[in-house]
C-alpha cells in the first residue's frame, strides 16, 4: 500500500430489504460494492464508478450475499449468511463484525467453529472467495424484532509504527450492507455486554455550529445543508483533528454526535477490544437529533498498559423501529494511542523486532542531529559515563528528541539551522547541534521557513506568528478568519497572503495579500464557480510567496457530463494580478508532498506520476520540474521515479533528491543530466531536504531528523 498519498474509502451499499414491484419473486443474491481507493487530491470531485474501474486503484472488490432472503426469522437455529468477495485488485484481509441491536455479537464460520467477535479472511489478488458466517441475535427475546448490521473491516492487523504517522486510512475502514430486521420466534442467548444508564449531555445547534456544513451547489446555486443528509460522530481526547492520543493510567474521551437523526449504541475499542468505557459498562446510548449536539464522556482504564496501541469508536443503530435504511454503523478514524512515555522505537507487527535494529548496520555514516535538550540522566556505575553515550554508539543514525513527542515535519534555514515541529512546540537547532530555542505550537499548526527566521501558521485560528532565527517573536498577526482559509508569509517576512471562499455571497474564492500590519489589503484574484470548461473554480492551499510571486493550488472544471468533475491545478500569479498561469494534474499525476512550506526550493513545483495507475510510468520514469515564475517545464528521467513519493530540489535547482518507498531508498540526481550521484538504502523517509550549498541531505524518519554529507566540498 502506498503511503505517499492521503487515502479514503468510497462505499456504495445496495442491499434492499423489502420487495420491489418489478423485482423477481425469488432473489438469490444482493450486492454491496466496495472500493478502497487512493485519493488523488483533496480538491478533486469523486470519480464515477467507470473512472474508478479504469484507473486501476489499489483495492476494488464486490461483496455479495449469495443466500439472501427477503425475510429473516430466528427459530433457535443460527442464522446463516454466505458472502462472496470478488477481488479485482491487490490482496487484502477482511474481518467480519456482526452487531445485533447495536451490540457486537460473536459468531462462527463454516471453517472455524469457535464462536468469537472477529474472524478474518484473506482475499487473494484478483481472486473470488466465499465466506459463510453463522450467528444468533444474542440479547433478544421471543417476539422481538432485532436490527442486524454486518460490517467488514479492511486490514485489521495494520498498525502504524510510531506517532510520526497520522493516518490508518484506508486500513480499518468499515464497509457493509444496510442493516436488516430479524424476527424472533424463540429466545436467543443472553448478551454479555451491558448498556450504561449514562445519558448524553446536549446543547442546541446554533447557526455558527451549522455554518461549516453549509455550501452553495455549483450548478443550481442552491444552499445545501449537509447535516440534513449525514450524521457526524466525533471521538477525541482534546480535538477531533488530533493526529494521535497520549495518556497514562486513564484516558478521558469526548464523543460528539449531531446532524441527521438516528439512534446509536456507542462502543470504544482499543486494539479491537471493546472497553468498559461508560461507568464500567461497554455501551452508551447516543440518540442523535437534528436540532441538538449531544456529548458523551467515556473513560478508559489503562492500568497495566504501555507503549503504542490503536483506538477507535463504533456507533451502531440499535432500534429496528428506526428508519434502518437511512442509518448505518459509523466508525471514527482509527488513531494511534501512546500509553506512557514514548520510547521512539518502531516495532514491526509481524515479528516484534525493531526495524531500527535491522537498519543500523547500513547507516554508520549518518551524522547525529540533536533536536531539543537531551534528557539522558542514567549513569552507569562501572564507568561513570552516561547511558546516552552507549545508546548513541549503538544507534548512530537516530536523533534524540526530548519528551514532547516525535518530530512531524522539519525545515532548514539558509544558515543550516534545523527547524523541527513536534506535537506541542517548534525547536530550532543550529548547524553545530546547539539548541537555539523553541516556541509553543499546536500540532494543528504549520511552520514556514523564511529568509531570516520562520513563521508559525494556524489556519483554524487565523493566527500568524513571525520569529527570528533565535525564536524571538517579531510579529503576532491576526488576519480575518474564514472557514477553510490558508495563510502564508512572504519569504522576506513583510507581507502575508491567504485564500478563502465566501460561501454566503456566491461561493466566490479569493486570493488576498496584506501587509503584516494588516493595513494594505489587496485582492489579487478571485475564482467564481461556473460551467465553463477550464475555468478556475476555487483556490486551495498556498505553496510559496517570494519576489511578489504567489504559488497556489486550486480546482479547475474539467467535465460537465455525466456529472460535474474538477481536477487539481497548480500555478502562480504576481501580487499585481498579472502573469497568472496554471496547469492541471491528470488522474495519474500528483504534486510531491515536499510542496509545502518546508520545501528547499520553493520556486519550483515537482510533479510526480503514479506508477500504480499507469504502467507506462515505470518505463518513462520522469519527474517534471515546473518553474513557479513562468510555468516552464523540465522533465528529468531517473531510476526511482516510478516509486517516488517525495522529491525535493536543492536551492538553485541543480540537484534533486527522491524518496522511494518500495525499495526504501533516497537517491540524488543531477538535474541537468539525470545522472545519479548518491544513493542510500534501507531508509524509509517521510520528508527530505537537499542543499547544494552545504552538500547535505536531510530526511525525516521514524520521528527523527537525520543528515548526511553526500559529496565532498568543492565537488
Amino acid at each position: 500500500m502506498n503511503i505517499r498519498k492521503r487515502l479514503f474509502l468510497l462505499t456504495s451499499a445496495t442491499l434492499f430489504l423489502t420487495g420491489c414491484t418489478d423485482a423477481p419473486s425469488k432473489e438469490t443474491s444482493k450486492n454491496s460494492i466496495l472500493t478502497h481507493s487512493s485519493e488523488m487530491n483533496e480538491m478533486s470531485v469523486n470519480s464515477s464508478d467507470e473512472d474508478i474501474h479504469n484507473e486501476n486503484r489499489n483495492y476494488s472488490a464486490a461483496l455479495t450475499i449469495l443466500d439472501y432472503k427477503e425475510h429473516y426469522v430466528y427459530d433457535g437455529s443460527p442464522i446463516s449468511l454466505t458472502y462472496q468477495i470478488q477481488n479485482n485488485g491487490q490482496a487484502f484481509d477482511d474481518t467480519f463484525l456482526v452487531f445485533v441491536n447495536g451490540k457486537q455479537t460473536p459468531y462462527f464460520t463454516a471453517t472455524e467453529p469457535d464462536s468469537r467477535m472477529m474472524h478474518t479472511v484473506h482475499i487473494a489478488e484478483n481472486a473470488e472467495t466465499d465466506f459463510t458466517l453463522l450467528f444468533e441475535p444474542c440479547g433478544c427475546k421471543k417476539g422481538d424484532t432485532a436490527l442486524v448490521c454486518i460490517e467488514t473491516m479492511l486490514n485489521p492487523a495494520y498498525m502504524l509504527p510510531d506517532t510520526s504517522f497520522v493516518s490508518f486510512k484506508p486500513n480499518h475502514a468499515l464497509n457493509g450492507t444496510q442493516p436488516f430486521p430479524v424476527e424472533l420466534t424463540q429466545d436467543a442467548p443472553d448478551s454479555e455486554a451491558a448498556v450504561s444508564e449514562i445519558r448524553a449531555d446536549e446543547i442546541p445547534m446554533t447557526a455558527e455550529m451549522e455554518k461549516p456544513y453549509i455550501y452553495t451547489a455549483a450548478l443550481d446555486r442552491k444552499e445545501v445543508h449537509q447535516l440534513d443528509q449525514m450524521t457526524i460522530l466525533e471521538c477525541c481526547q482534546t480535538d477531533p483533528l488530533e493526529p494521535f492520543m497520549q495518556a497514562e493510567g486513564q484516558l478521558s474521551l469526548t464523543v460528539n454526535g449531531f446532524g441527521l437523526s438516528g439512534k446509536y449504541l456507542v462502543g470504544i475499542y482499543v486494539d479491537h477490544h471493546l472497553q468498559k468505557a461508560f461507568g464500567g459498562r461497554e455501551y452508551a446510548v447516543l440518540d442523535v437529533e437534528r436540532t441538538k449536539k449531544k456529548t458523551l464522556h467515556p473513560v478508559i482504564d489503562l492500568t497495566g498498559m504501555t507503549g503504542l496501541h490503536h483506538i477507535y469508536m463504533i456507533a451502531v443503530p440499535y432500534d429496528a423501529r428506526d428508519e434502518y435504511t437511512k442509518v448505518h454503523p459509523i466508525k471514527s478514524d482509527t488513531k494511534l494511542l501512546q500509553i506512557g512515555e514514548p520510547d521512539f522505537t518502531e516495532v514491526t507487527a509481524a515479528t516484534g523486532q525493531t526495524r531500527a535494529a535491522e537498519k543500523q548496520s547500513e547507516k554508520s555514516d549518518t551524522k547525529l542531529l540533536q533536536i531539543g535538550e537531551p534528557d539522558f540522566t542514567e549513569v552507569t556505575a562501572a564507568t561513570g559515563q552516561t547511558k546516552a553515550a552507549e545508546t548513541q554508539l549503538q544507534h548512530t543514525n537516530m536523533v534524540s528528541v526530548n519528551d514532547t513527542g516525535t518530530i512531524m515535519r522539519f525545515g532548514v534555514c539558509q544558515n543550516g539551522a534545523v527547524i523541527a515541529q513536534s506535537a506541542d512546540k517548534i525547536t530550532v537547532t543550529g548547524a553545530d547541534g546547539t539548541v537555539t530555542g523553541s516556541v509553543p505550537a499546536s500540532y494543528m499548526s504549520n511552520f514556514q521557513v523564511l529568509d531570516h527566521g520562520f513563521s508559525v501558521l494556524d489556519n483554524r485560528e487565523a493566527n500568524i506568528q513571525i520569529y527570528d532565527e533565535e525564536c524571538k517573536l517579531i510579529k503576532d498577526i491576526h488576519p480575518p478568519k474564514w472557514n477553510g482559509a490558508h495563510y502564508i508569509v512572504s519569504d522576506d517576512g513583510s507581507r502575508i497572503a491567504y485564500t478563502y471562499t465566501d460561501f454566503e455571497n456566491g461561493s466566490i474564492s479569493y486570493l488576498v495579500t496584506d501587509s503584516i500590519s494588516l493595513n494594505d489589503r489587496k485582492i489579487v484574484a478571485k475564482a467564481e464557480p461556473s460551467e465553463k470548461i477550464g475555468a478556475m473554480q476555487s483556490f486551495g492551499s498556498l505553496v510559496s510567496y517570494q519576489s511578489g510571486h504567489i504559488a497556489y493550488t486550486g480546482a479547475v472544471l474539467t467535465k460537465l457530463k455525466p456529472k460535474l468533475d474538477c481536477a487539481e491545478c497548480y500555478g502562480s500569479i504576481l501580487e499585481s494580478g498579472s502573469e497568472n498561469w496554471y496547469d492541471t494534474l491528470d488522474k495519474i499525476q500528483y504534486l510531491s508532498t515536499n510542496r509545502s512550506f518546508t520545501n528547499s526550493a520553493p520556486d519550483w513545483f515537482v510533479v510526480l506520476q503514479d506508477s500504480d495507475q499507469n504502467p507506462r510510468a515505470k518505463q518513462s520514469s520522469q519527474v517534471s520540474l515546473v518553474s513557479v515564475l513562468d510555468g516552464n517545464r523540465k522533465c528529468v528521467t531517473c531510476q526511482s521515479a516510478d516509486e517516488t513519493h517525495q522529491a525535493a530540489l536543492s536551492e538553485d535547482g541543480s540537484l534533486f533528491a527522491t524518496a522511494a518507498e518500495k525499495d526504501m531508498t533516497i537517491q540524488i540526481y543531477d538535474t541537468a543530466t539525470g545522472d545519479q550521484i548518491w544513493k542510500k538504502a534501507n531508509t524509509s523517509a517521510q520528508q527530505i531536504w537537499i542543499s547544494e550549498k552545504t552538500n547535505m541531505i536531510y530526511w525525516l524518519e521514524n520521528g527523527n531528523v537525520n543528515r548526511e554529507i553526500f559529496r565532498e566540498a568543492g565537488v
